[in-house]
């Protein structure tokens, strides 16, 4: 049995909930509180930080590591293409996503006035001018079905429209609808309930 070390509100930890979900791959989970470092953890990845998959022979941490290794593990329903090169685009996506939207979203969750609402507001617009231009001849970035770059972008996805993100700045309009559509899958909407997201633009 796999068990997941991680928090029920962090989207790095959130993303691999996701993917193991959609892979229908059951696992344990043990819940680091915010700050804390067990033991348990600690002798699992030295950092301390969640999420780490525990596979019993051996345990990951960075949650896109966790992710690749998922879909190499546990290859049906496939959430990646075969192709190798939109494999390649789909990790780039996720790169993407860690180096520009996540930053922009948590500085939103952050803002303490309107012109750091706004100064964040942009930053998340910039960040999904990349996804807009690849959603031109797709609703994802899968193509007609979420995939792995879409459910690995989902949770600050969700977490941009719980913030009001589309009332900070003008989004790119494909990226708009498509944050909406990640919003409203039902594991990612039940997942953002979860963690206590939803009802609180402002949480």
């Amino acid at each position: 049995m796999l068990t997941l070390y991680h928090r029920p509100a962090c989207p790095y930890c959130m993303r691999v909930r996701l993917l193991l979900a959609r892979k229908g791959v059951a696992f344990d989970t043990v819940s680091v509180p915010p700050g804390a470092k067990p033991e348990a953890l600690l002798a699992r990845n030295p950092a301390g930080t969640v999420p780490v998959l525990d596979i019993g022979s051996d345990a990951f941490a960075e949650s896109l590591v966790i992710a690749e290794y998922i879909e190499d593990r546990f290859p049906e329903p496939a959430l990646l293409p075969g192709d190798p090169a939109a494999r390649a685009r789909a990790r780039l996506h996720a790169l993407h996503c860690d180096r520009t939207l996540a930053p922009a979203v948590r500085a939103l969750a952050e803002a303490e006035s309107d012109a750091d609402r706004r100064a964040a507001g942009a930053a998340i617009a910039d960040a999904l001018g990349r996804f807009d231009a690849a959603l031109a001849a797709a609703p994802w970035l899968a193509g007609a079905a979420p995939g792995w770059a879409d459910l690995v972008v989902a949770p600050w996805a969700a977490r941009a429209a719980a913030l009001g993100a589309a009332d900070a700045a003008e989004l790119p309009a494909r990226a708009a609808a498509w944050i909406g559509r990640l919003a409203f899958l039902p594991d990612v909407r039940a997942e953002a309930a979860a963690a206590g997201w939803l009802g609180d633009a402002a949480a």
